[in-house]
């Protein structure tokens, strides 16, 4: 088994919110390994889009965490899965939405944003200075595709439902519909 199994997500078995078995797990093995992630990552040409998807949707729900606990070590573990997708495929378009949570995130708790994308993406290497650049330029402000509900233990950036037919789409991307 390698540190990579830790994004294989069963959503049958786990929901993924914080607070769950596996999005605890993830915290804890992305905050207190960095070095074998940083090992395993780094051997890899590019991380597969799988295991990309489920570490952005991770980060997506550690935003939420990190306004609920106002944690640092919760903001600086987000930032570091954030370094790790710079070996990713992702369009960074995607992943600068769940960024900008996570920036919006450290704003409510009151939590130094920039100085934990400078620490982190210093113990990060080469995947930190990569990342570092990008991540300094997130937004702040909640994105369109998200709201905010809820104070205190119950705050939560909620995902928006998309305001067009999802299957619509993909028969239209498939070349179905005439």
């Amino acid at each position: 088994m390698t540190i990579l199994d830790m994004l294989d997500w069963d959503a049958d078995r786990d929901d993924g919110r914080p607070g769950s078995p596996w999005f605890n797990g993830l915290a804890d093995s992305l905050g207190r390994r960095q070095v074998e992630w940083l090992a395993e990552v780094g051997g890899v040409e590019r991380l597969d889009d799988g295991p990309s998807w489920v570490l952005l949707s991770w980060i997506e729900a550690a935003a939420t965490q990190v306004v609920r606990t106002r944690s640092r070590s919760m903001l600086d573990t987000a930032v570091f899965g954030m370094s790790l997708l710079t070996k990713s495929d992702l369009d960074w378009r995607d992943v600068s939405l769940v960024g900008s949570l996570v920036r919006r995130g450290a704003l409510l708790a009151g939590l130094p944003y920039e100085a934990s994308v400078t620490d982190v993406c210093a113990r990060a290497g080469e995947l930190g200075e990569l990342a570092a650049p990008r991540l300094m330029r997130m937004d702040a402000a909640t994105t369109p595709t998200h709201v905010e509900s809820g104070a205190g233990e119950r705050f939560a950036f909620e995902r928006l439902p998309p305001d067009f037919d999802v299957d619509e789409l993909e028969r239209w991307l498939e070349g179905e519909s005439g």
